[in-house]
Protein backbone atom coordinates (compact mmCIF):
# COMPACT_ATOMS: atom_id res chain seq x y z
CA UNK A 1 0.00 0.00 0.00
CA UNK A 2 1.76 3.17 1.42
CA UNK A 3 5.45 2.76 0.00
CA UNK A 4 8.18 2.28 1.97
CA UNK A 5 11.78 2.75 2.01
CA UNK A 6 12.81 -0.10 0.13
CA UNK A 7 10.45 0.94 -2.32
CA UNK A 8 11.58 4.01 -2.77
CA UNK A 9 15.09 3.08 -2.99
CA UNK A 10 14.55 0.51 -5.69
CA UNK A 11 11.89 2.07 -7.31
CA UNK A 12 12.11 5.76 -6.78
CA UNK A 13 15.17 6.70 -6.08
CA UNK A 14 17.02 5.73 -9.47
CA UNK A 15 13.96 7.51 -11.37
CA UNK A 16 14.92 10.97 -9.55
CA UNK A 17 18.49 10.19 -10.10
CA UNK A 18 18.43 9.27 -13.88
CA UNK A 19 16.92 13.05 -14.11
CA UNK A 20 19.53 14.42 -12.34
CA UNK A 21 22.08 12.86 -13.86
CA UNK A 22 20.77 14.03 -17.00
CA UNK A 23 20.45 17.40 -16.06
CA UNK A 24 24.04 17.71 -14.23
CA UNK A 25 25.18 17.20 -17.76
CA UNK A 26 24.19 19.49 -19.61
CA UNK A 27 24.79 22.08 -16.52
CA UNK A 28 28.41 21.27 -17.39
CA UNK A 29 27.82 21.31 -21.30
CA UNK A 30 26.63 24.58 -20.94
CA UNK A 31 28.36 26.21 -17.93
CA UNK A 32 25.56 26.42 -16.11
CA UNK A 33 23.01 27.89 -18.28
CA UNK A 34 20.76 25.76 -18.26
CA UNK A 35 20.05 25.95 -14.91
CA UNK A 36 19.21 29.51 -15.08
CA UNK A 37 22.74 31.09 -15.17
CA UNK A 38 26.31 31.11 -16.75
CA UNK A 39 28.94 30.03 -13.87
CA UNK A 40 30.99 32.98 -12.71
CA UNK A 41 33.99 33.16 -15.05
CA UNK A 42 37.25 32.18 -13.44
CA UNK A 43 39.55 34.31 -11.39
CA UNK A 44 42.47 35.28 -13.32
CA UNK A 45 45.44 33.88 -10.80
CA UNK A 46 43.71 30.41 -10.96
CA UNK A 47 42.50 31.04 -15.33
CA UNK A 48 46.38 31.47 -15.34
CA UNK A 49 47.52 28.59 -13.44
CA UNK A 50 44.67 26.31 -15.34
CA UNK A 51 46.13 27.39 -19.06
CA UNK A 52 49.28 26.07 -18.38
CA UNK A 53 48.06 22.95 -16.59
CA UNK A 54 44.97 22.08 -18.38
CA UNK A 55 44.58 23.98 -21.64
CA UNK A 56 40.81 23.78 -23.33
CA UNK A 57 39.11 22.60 -19.81
CA UNK A 58 36.43 25.00 -19.06
CA UNK A 59 34.80 26.09 -15.78
CA UNK A 60 34.36 23.73 -12.98
CA UNK A 61 36.42 21.12 -15.36
CA UNK A 62 39.79 20.39 -14.40
CA UNK A 63 40.23 16.53 -14.64
CA UNK A 64 36.24 15.62 -15.27
CA UNK A 65 36.38 14.06 -11.73
CA UNK A 66 33.46 16.65 -10.48
CA UNK A 67 31.55 16.18 -13.93
CA UNK A 68 31.63 12.61 -13.30
CA UNK A 69 30.48 12.54 -9.39
CA UNK A 70 27.88 14.52 -10.46
CA UNK A 71 26.37 13.68 -13.94
CA UNK A 72 27.23 9.63 -14.32
CA UNK A 73 26.17 6.75 -12.00
CA UNK A 74 29.37 5.06 -9.68
CA UNK A 75 31.98 6.18 -8.27
CA UNK A 76 31.64 9.43 -6.47
CA UNK A 77 28.36 9.80 -7.19
CA UNK A 78 25.58 9.70 -4.86
CA UNK A 79 22.18 8.45 -4.93
CA UNK A 80 20.57 7.35 -1.44
CA UNK A 81 18.00 7.71 0.03
CA UNK A 82 18.16 8.08 4.17
CA UNK A 83 15.92 9.10 7.17
CA UNK A 84 13.04 10.02 5.00
CA UNK A 85 15.71 12.33 3.05
CA UNK A 86 16.90 11.72 -0.83
CA UNK A 87 20.51 12.77 -1.17
CA UNK A 88 21.84 13.09 -4.79
CA UNK A 89 25.88 14.69 -5.40
CA UNK A 90 28.96 13.82 -4.87
CA UNK A 91 31.30 12.94 -2.55
CA UNK A 92 34.75 14.53 -4.37
CA UNK A 93 35.87 17.23 -2.31
CA UNK A 94 36.49 19.24 -5.06
CA UNK A 95 32.31 20.21 -5.16
CA UNK A 96 33.09 21.63 -1.58
CA UNK A 97 35.37 24.66 -3.56
CA UNK A 98 32.82 24.73 -6.14
CA UNK A 99 29.94 25.82 -3.64
CA UNK A 100 32.22 27.75 -1.38
CA UNK A 101 34.92 29.40 -3.30
CA UNK A 102 38.54 29.88 -2.12
CA UNK A 103 40.90 32.52 -2.40
CA UNK A 104 41.27 31.76 -6.47
CA UNK A 105 37.92 29.79 -6.98
CA UNK A 106 35.16 31.81 -7.40
CA UNK A 107 32.04 30.60 -5.71
CA UNK A 108 29.78 28.22 -8.14
CA UNK A 109 26.72 25.93 -7.68
CA UNK A 110 27.03 23.09 -9.97
CA UNK A 111 23.61 21.70 -8.86
CA UNK A 112 21.75 24.88 -9.17
CA UNK A 113 18.79 23.46 -11.37
CA UNK A 114 16.34 25.67 -12.92
CA UNK A 115 12.81 25.64 -12.06
CA UNK A 116 11.40 23.56 -15.18
CA UNK A 117 14.26 21.14 -13.87
CA UNK A 118 12.78 20.99 -10.64
CA UNK A 119 9.18 20.35 -12.28
CA UNK A 120 10.64 17.54 -14.03
CA UNK A 121 11.85 15.78 -10.36
CA UNK A 122 8.33 16.77 -8.80
CA UNK A 123 6.46 14.96 -12.08
CA UNK A 124 8.66 11.86 -11.78
CA UNK A 125 8.28 11.81 -8.10
CA UNK A 126 4.19 12.54 -8.72
CA UNK A 127 3.86 9.96 -11.10
CA UNK A 128 5.71 7.53 -8.82
CA UNK A 129 3.78 8.03 -5.58
CA UNK A 130 0.11 8.80 -7.88
CA UNK A 131 -1.15 5.05 -8.45
CA UNK A 132 0.38 3.63 -4.38
CA UNK A 133 -1.40 6.62 -2.73
CA UNK A 134 -4.33 5.79 -4.75
CA UNK A 135 -4.19 2.05 -3.56
CA UNK A 136 -3.86 3.36 -0.56
CA UNK A 137 -6.71 5.61 -0.61
CA UNK A 138 -8.84 2.86 -1.93
CA UNK A 139 -7.99 0.39 1.12
CA UNK A 140 -9.00 3.18 3.47
CA UNK A 141 -12.16 3.51 1.80
CA UNK A 142 -12.38 0.14 1.93
CA UNK A 143 -12.04 -0.49 5.67
CA UNK A 144 -14.45 2.27 6.34
CA UNK A 145 -17.44 0.74 3.90
CA UNK A 146 -17.42 -2.42 6.07
CA UNK A 147 -20.14 -2.76 7.78
CA UNK A 148 -19.50 -3.15 11.70
CA UNK A 149 -20.83 -5.84 13.22
CA UNK A 150 -24.04 -4.96 15.45
CA UNK A 151 -22.44 -6.51 18.32
CA UNK A 152 -19.66 -4.24 18.45
CA UNK A 153 -21.50 -1.33 17.88
CA UNK A 154 -24.20 -2.43 20.85
CA UNK A 155 -20.72 -3.29 22.94
CA UNK A 156 -21.74 -6.98 22.94
CA UNK A 157 -18.49 -8.27 22.04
Amino acid sequence: MFPNDDEIRKELVPRVDYRFRTNEAKLFESEGRSGGGRWAPLKRSYWLRKRKLRPGETILRFDGHLERGLAEEGGDHIAEYRNGVLHLGTRDPVAGYAFDGSEHVRKRNPIKHSQEQEREYATVVDGWLKPRFSKWIRGLRSLANRRIPREAARGEL
